[in-house]
């Protein structure tokens, strides 16, 4: 809990700050400083989704495979079809 509340925090220091920026509070000299805090929210947006693709597709393709969780579950599967036949109910596989 307390992480989101310091991502929160940080988020929303930045937003104060790009409306005080959009809106004439803070004057800024810099054309360039100026440019930068208008395109504000649209490069964070686009860092977190890229930062949050590479971070799905780096865990995607380093996935463990565990065989001995394979067979056990395949046992588990079996002895549940044996029960159920046992008690009238076909499966098939």
């Amino acid at each position: 809990m307390r992480k989101i509340v310091e991502w929160l925090f940080v988020l929303s220091l930045i937003f104060a700050i790009w409306v005080s920026k959009l809106i004439g509070i803070i004057s800024v000299q810099s054309e360039c400083v100026s440019t930068i805090l208008n395109w504000l929210p649209f490069h964070l947006l686009l860092i977190f989704g890229t930062v949050s693709v590479v971070i799905v597709l780096y865990r995607t393709f380093n996935f463990n495979d565990c065989p001995e969780a394979s067979t056990e579950l395949m046992k588990l599967v079996n002895e549940a079809k044996r029960d159920l036949a046992h008690r009238g109910l076909t499966v098939e596989s």
